[in-house]
């Protein structure tokens, strides 16, 4: 068929069989030259099938898709959607889907590494260790299962459900490029991996100005944007996976919480929920090769407003978790991202991200520049560990295998601030780990930040006053000395000490207490020899200071940044 073209197709009625590659235009078309070309094709009938199923083409090899729309309900299995069921190497353009979309089997697991066998990752549920692949199934408003291809301003309205791997417009990607998408449809997984743009990226997924409105539900793993969003380095190559400009509206909301367990690592009760990414995971395929072979991720630009709520750990505001499980990328960066939805989960739950976790230290570095938060943060643990705060609930790692310089690794933040208000359950919580940036950290850096947000029990009138322990207006309990604090501010009657009492992290310098109506500081702080008893004239101060200036908001009254 190559260089076929079928246009201004239009299908009502009803097709139904109980085989695959089922749809209401196109079943099957693959290109080995010239691409197949489907423009303005309409599909209005009621599509039912096993698998590759879609309003269009079920399965489409390098085929360019212009101005098709589905309305018909489709059913099926798995790589289910409303323009291709699936689509290789191949262009989705102006493209939608209004028909609701139901699959009802399981989309398979994150990924599985045959080169590395105690690298899989598990997903255990009802305490049943089971392998899961990385199959390629999915269900997504525009397209199920995509490898290698581009949607451009795809558009989503219909309800999109099934049991993993479901996407408002891409269920699962493999090197799908999506571009100015637009979801308003409800996205809703019965078991784990969902998200409001695509459900699983698997590695090079690239997210350019995408927007959900739409809310998204799922067990775990459940993002406003992303579900999971992955980069896997792999053979001699660095794998790159990029989200800039996204926004989210939609309520995201995980109904449960599972277990993830590899390479000796063993991680129960998370819910990986969040308002831009889900679970987001940059890792190397081989051991020993994290310079040459890492997984990168990037998000940049990118705004969540929407509430965020999750049964278990790690829930964030625009990241639930990051879970780097072997040698992993040293070279992901979180940029000019915001918060300003409410977000509730049991414990390590924070405006930015709820938890850093790192399988060995050294390995690992997430960089945060111009990172801020302004909605309330919630911990409904009611005894020990609730840790909340505004940036980051816990940044984490399994073991030590190498010397490290403390600044250099972990959770790297500079130029952030929070302004909304920190709570954990109860009053009588004695071990809280609550922090107005970070609340509880083994490896962190933290420089020009500034805190605003109250910090205490949700119910009760104060912290018992064992509670200071790890308590901070910066950071909640730094446990180690990997946890350097330079040019920190919070507003004054917020917290006894910028740390809790209880932290380790002695390098702590220029730390000042800011009048909530002068905005002066106690004490004052130094910048390149000069000395400054205003926080606003600091934090400008401080970025003037730079090699590179340009890279970082500017502040104004508030404090707040200045775009």
């Amino acid at each position: 068929s190559d260089g076929a073209v079928v246009k201004n197709v239009v299908v009502d009625g009803t097709v139904q069989t109980t085989g695959n590659y089922v749809a209401g235009v196109v079943g099957y078309a693959i290109s080995k030259n010239a691409p197949v070309t489907i423009s303005s094709c309409t599909n209005k009938a009621e599509v039912t099938g096993s698998d590759y199923i879609s309003g269009i083409a079920g399965y489409a090899g390098t085929v360019v898709f212009d101005g098709c729309t589905n309305s018909g309900v489709l059913k099926g299995n798995t790589r289910i959607g409303g323009i291709a069921g699936y689509a290789f190497e191949g262009q989705l353009d102006n493209c939608a889907n209004s028909g609701s979309l139901t699959g009802a089997a399981n989309g398979g697991g994150i990924y599985k590494n045959n080169a590395y066998n105690s690298g899989h990752w598990f997903c255990v549920e009802s305490n049943a260790a089971t392998n899961l692949d990385s199959s390629t199934k999915g269900v997504g408003g525009i397209l199920g299962y995509g490898q290698n291809t581009t949607v451009n301003s795809g558009s989503n309205t219909g309800a999109i459900s099934g049991v993993s791997k479901i996407g408002g417009i891409v269920g699962a990607s493999y090197g799908v490029i999506t571009k100015d998408c637009v979801n308003n449809g409800s996205v809703s997984a019965s078991a784990t991996m969902a998200g409001g743009i695509a459900g699983w990226a698997y590695t090079r997924h690239t997210s350019t100005n995408d927007v959900n409105n739409g809310s998204v539900t799922g067990k775990a793993m459940v993002g406003g944007i992303i579900g999971i969003m992955n980069a896997l380095g792999y053979s001699s190559m660095n794998s790159t996976s990029v989200i800039t400009n996204a926004k989210n509206t939609g309520a995201v909301t995980s109904t449960g919480k599972i277990t993830l367990a590899a390479a000796g690592d063993t991680m129960t009760d998370y819910s990986m929920c969040g308002g831009i990414v889900g679970l987001f995971a940059p890792n190397a395929a081989v051991a020993n090769n994290y310079t040459s072979r890492r997984g990168i991720i990037h998000l940049n630009d990118c705004e969540n407003v929407a509430d965020i709520t999750g049964a278990g750990y790690g829930v964030g505001g625009v990241i639930g978790l990051s879970w780097s499980w072997w040698y992993a990328s040293v070279d992901s960066t979180v940029k000019n991202c915001s918060n300003s939805g409410k977000v509730t989960g049991h414990a390590r739950v924070a405006g930015i991200i709820g938890e850093q976790f790192a399988r060995w230290i050294g390995h690992n570095k997430i960089t945060y520049v111009n990172v801020s938060n302004s909605g309330d943060v919630y911990s409904t643990a009611t005894s020990g560990g609730a840790t909340a705060a505004g940036i980051i609930g816990r940044s984490y790692y399994h073991s030590t295998s190498t010397t490290v310089t403390a600044g250099n690794y972990g959770a790297i933040i500079s130029n952030a601030y929070n302004t909304g208000n920190i709570y954990y359950a109860v009053e009588t919580n004695a071990n809280p780990y609550a922090g107005g940036i970070v609340a509880y950290t083994q490896e962190c850096s933290l420089k020009n930040v500034y805190n605003l947000g109250s910090i205490g029990p949700k119910s009760g009138v104060a912290p018992v006053e064992a509670a200071s322990a790890s308590i901070g207006g910066i950071i909640g309990q730094a446990a180690n000395t990997y946890n350097p604090v330079a040019f920190a501010y919070f507003e004054e009657g917020l917290a006894a000490n910028a740390l809790g009492t209880a932290s380790k992290e002695t390098n702590v310098k220029n730390v000042a207490v800011v009048d909530p109506v002068e905005l002066t500081l106690s004490p004052t702080v130094t910048i390149k020899e000069t000395e400054y008893d205003n926080v606003i004239a600091a934090l400008n101060a401080w970025i003037a200071s730079q090699s590179k200036p340009g890279d970082y908001y500017t502040w104004g009254e508030g404090p707040v940044f200045v775009k």
